[in-house]
């Protein structure tokens, strides 16, 4: 799911908020793990992590009325959002 094409109103409380999926090892990949690094310069913690939706949101301009506030991902899906944000953010 892109979350800047789809605005998340609810919450997933069983895993990520993106694909929905519990977070397992098996899913990270070595690839994930380094695009992990060269963008943010840490290392993956493990699990799911929070971004802070409603502010990436605002900072692309999107509507915000109606969002959840912020975003558990896994790390897949939090390459594949950060990512997007940095290449939608490149384009205003």
């Amino acid at each position: 799911m892109n979350l800047f094409v789809e605005t998340l109103n609810d919450s997933c409380s069983a895993g990520c908020d993106s694909c929905g999926n519990p977070p397992t090892p098996k899913r990270e990949t070595k690839n994930d793990r380094r695009a992990c690094v060269a963008m943010t310069g840490h290392r993956w913690p493990g699990g799911l992590v929070s971004f802070n939706y409603h502010q990436d949101l605002l900072t692309l301009g999107k509507d915000v009325c109606h969002c959840v506030p912020r975003v558990l991902l896994c790390l897949k899906c939090a390459v594949a959002y950060m990512k997007e944000f940095n290449r939608l953010n490149a384009m205003r």
